[in-house]
């Protein structure tokens, strides 16, 4: 097999490669040159990904010296949720190749959507075994290969989800592991640093995997229909964002989390109200002109002018009558602040405090009410 590409004929070792977002990273991988150990609970799904890749499983070139040539990809088994699974997985990997891999891609994941309320707990536990506890065993695993070789630096990659940050219903277990994945990610970044080890995540919106062949294909339209771009992700996009991130192209990357997403648009894609509204058979809400005289908008969930803000007259209070003209006609939220500013500026001095109970101070303030009014919101007005 031939090492041209980014990656040089470097060992690459992807968890979850059976299939959907592993499978596509493995053939990415191996375009860029390199060779591939292909590791998944399910073993057979990780040979037929073998057997698909450039060079699949025939032989490499001869080593000479009477040594057996070796196949440039291999097939191991791994339950990525235990430990002694994955320490067997890395010694076997060892013995192959010759060497700890310099290129870690963790795809191994699963799901067990349920809402909140009805979510079991073993169903949490499975979770976060698999994506995150094992995401973890695999990183220290490769981690510690890495070092105790002495080998020069290595690039391990983790395949987060954008819910982790933002969430999805139905799916807490899921949201909170792929959170940690994202925590983990940063952390190894700083630890592993001195060693030249790169730890980076990639976070996929909605890819269209073996996963999603469960969801109705009108859930997915109207998941499509959110995104800007108009269609949901390939593993395809996944994969090249891993490439880069194993390759030397991103040397000087670590620590960071790669969006592989579309953010869905807050109302959808342009005109898709308008749509759904024709397809109830009413008639298409057009925006109405602001009346005349309006300073305050409109209101388009309601179709009628946005009401203004509510004034409070603050006349009536005592104390303030030297401030009576700045307070007129004021909001709520922007009186409580100014009041709050004001009254920060007379402690600072050490002049009298006289909100609600009229007690004066000496100049020596206690170091709590310092703390407190050394607050953003409390400290300025904007």
């Amino acid at each position: 097999m031939s090492s041209a590409g980014r990656l040089g004929g470097a060992l690459a070792l992807v968890t979850g490669g059976a299939s959907g977002i592993g499978r596509a990273v493995c053939a990415r991988l191996a375009q860029e040159g390199a060779r591939l150990a292909v590791a998944d609970l399910d073993e057979g799904g990780a040979r037929d990904t073998v057997g698909g890749l450039c060079g699949g499983e025939g032989a490499a070139p001869h080593a000479g010296n009477g040594v057996p040539p070796r196949p440039p990809h291999a097939a191991f088994r791994v339950d990525v949720a235990s430990a002694a699974s994955v320490t067997e997985l890395l010694a076997r990997v060892q013995d192959h190749f010759g060497a700890p891999p310099r290129v870690c891609v963790g795809c191994a994941g699963v799901t067990r959507d349920e809402f909140l309320l009805r979510l079991e707990e073993g169903a949490f536990r499975e979770v976060l075994g698999v994506n995150l506890t094992g995401t973890f065993l695999v990183t220290q695993a490769v981690a510690r290969a890495l070092v105790a070789t002495g080998a020069p630096g290595g690039s391990i990659i983790h395949v987060g989800s954008i819910v982790g940050k933002v969430g999805n219903l139905g799916q807490a277990n899921y949201a909170a592991s792929k959170a940690g994945v994202e925590g983990l990610t940063r952390s190894c970044a700083k630890e592993l640093a001195r060693f030249g080890i790169r730890c980076n995540a990639v976070l996929p919106g909605f890819i269209v995997t073996p996963m999603t062949d469960k969801v109705p294909p009108k859930v997915l339209e109207k998941f499509a229909g959110m995104v800007p771009l108009g269609r949901l992700g390939d593993p395809q996009d996944v994969a090249d964002v891993c490439a880069f991130l194993a390759s030397e192209e991103s040397s000087y990357i670590t620590g960071a989390s790669v969006e592989v997403t579309e953010r869905p648009a807050r109302h959808g894609r342009p005109r898709q109200r308008a749509e759904r509204q024709q397809d109830l058979g009413a008639e298409p809400v057009r925006a109405a002109p602001h009346p005349a005289g309006s300073h305050h908008g409109w209101d388009r969930d309601r179709g009628v002018p946005a009401q203004p803000p509510q004034r409070v007259d603050v006349s009536h209070l005592p104390g303030h009558a030297e401030e009576h003209h700045d307070h007129q006609g004021m909001s709520p939220p922007l009186l409580l602040r100014l009041y709050r500013h004001r009254f920060a500026q007379r402690v600072r001095r050490g002049d009298c405090i006289t909100a609600s109970v009229g007690i004066r101070t000496s100049p020596i303030i206690p170091l709590f009410w310092l703390f407190f009014f050394s607050l953003p919101g409390i400290r300025s007005v904007p």
